[in-house]
């Protein structure tokens, strides 16, 4: 960790991003004018961070609720809600996911592999991160939905069209989560909203999920076994639009030691639209079609160095050789 430039997530985002994290801990209090008495169901119970977001239900499932108004000149403001994964949202995000979908091809295109998921695939996503929220873990997809209804886009208030996720996986460091975010209605790209979304993840979110897990008393707010510390992405080098997002928002490029000589490419005087054949070439001619995965030191524009890698992952689920790079990038939280 010592060798990444901090950014402060996200994304989180957060990762494509199909599994579980886990988090910290705080001091448990009834709400306000709640209680409980025999034969009746207990009350939630607020998790007391410093914005307490975070309640128990009496199964012990994590409640929450973020709210927030994207706003873009020229584009009109968009109210939008972030709640806790319900069974629902699986058929919901598989309308904009999902193999044989409409427009799945133009909205994964950009995201994880570049290809459109099959149905059982989507929904085990979903269903993975109930049973984190079930856990009491927030590790998991925060859906966004829409807070009012837009009949044009045949949105309904609370309907999830899209996630943003922060996930823990044990191959990443410890307090570290792993973004990933998507938006399927591509009517709705470029109006600011997943800026707005995250904005106030890593502003609210983040840092109470920090503060419970530091509290000690909440073993399910753990990531890899420590408080959330950071948050990672990775972006494919063609989806310019969620790096400069990320960026926008504090991510920094995510670095390893490198000597000057390591730089393989340098993309200071390459224009975006050509990055990715540019990174494409320098993998071939390194490491030949059938390389395993190699780690590149690539120079941006602003002088920044990027760690870009290709993930068999990717090359596993059948993604064109074209797409199996990532740009990584950190936050601190």
């Amino acid at each position: 960790m010592k060798n990444r430039i901090l950014f402060s997530v996200l994304v989180f985002f957060w990762n494509s991003f199909a599994s579980a994290a886990t988090a910290g801990s705080a001091t448990a209090e009834p709400a306000a004018g709640a209680s409980a008495s025999s034969g009746s169901a207990a009350p939630d119970t607020v998790l007391m961070g410093d914005a307490r977001i975070f309640s128990v239900d009496p199964e012990g499932a994590l409640r929450f609720s973020l709210e927030g108004v994207a706003r873009k000149e020229g584009a009109g403001d968009f109210p939008w809600l972030l709640r806790e994964p319900r069974p629902e949202d699986g058929d919901a995000l598989y309308q904009y996911m999902g193999e044989g979908q409409p427009r799945a091809s133009e909205v994964m295109g950009k995201f994880a592999e570049g290809l459109p998921r099959e149905e059982a695939r989507v929904k085990a996503m979903v269903q993975g991160w109930i049973k984190a929220n079930k856990a009491g873990s927030p590790a998991g997809g925060l859906m966004l939905c829409a807070a009012e209804a837009d009949e044009e886009l045949g949105l309904e208030p609370g309907k999830a069209f899209g996630f943003l996720a922060v996930l823990g996986f044990d191959s990443k460091p410890a307090g570290v989560g792993f973004l990933a975010f998507l938006i399927g209605i591509p009517e709705l790209w470029g109006r600011g909203i997943m800026g707005s979304v995250l904005k106030t993840v890593i502003e609210k979110w983040a840092p109470e999920v920090k503060v419970l897990g530091e509290s000690g008393e909440h073993p399910e707010f753990l990531f890899q076994g420590a408080p959330l510390s950071g948050i990672e992405a990775c972006v494919r080098p063609d989806n310019i639009a969620s790096l400069v997002l990320l960026m926008r928002h504090g991510a920094l490029p995510l670095t390893k030691k490198c000597e000057a000589e390591d730089v393989l490419v340098d993309l200071s005087e390459v224009e975006h639209s050509v990055w990715i054949s540019v990174l494409r070439d320098a993998y071939l001619d390194r490491v030949g079609p059938e390389g395993g995965q190699q780690y590149f030191y690539v120079r941006g524009p602003e002088g920044e160095i990027f760690v870009y890698t290709r993930d068999p992952q990717y090359v596993a689920a059948g993604a064109p050789e074209t797409e199996t790079g990532r740009f990584y990038l950190f936050k601190e939280v």
